[in-house]
């Protein structure tokens, strides 16, 4: 069980959110449209250890998971910059 230090983030206003990594990782076990849509908007605004374990948390818990190549597709973008 994480912290919730672990798992959110606190705004300027003091209000805590959950990382963007780890609500898209709920959102994976449904991958419906809007989700998808959440995955690529985020994307970009994390950071590359968010990508990373987002990537490593689908692929062990969904080996086949239709994120998986577009995840891949968004980083290769990223690097390609």
């Amino acid at each position: 069980v994480a912290s919730v230090e672990n798992v959110t983030w606190r705004h300027t206003d003091g209000i805590r959110y959950q990382l963007p990594e780890i609500v898209l990782l709920f959102k994976a076990a449904l991958a419906r449209p809007k989700d998808v849509r959440d995955l690529q908007t985020s994307w970009t605004r994390m950071s590359d250890t968010s990508r990373a374990w987002l990537r490593e948390q689908i692929a062990r818990l969904y080996p086949e998971h239709p994120w998986t190549p577009l995840m891949e597709t968004y980083e290769s973008a990223i690097r390609a910059r």
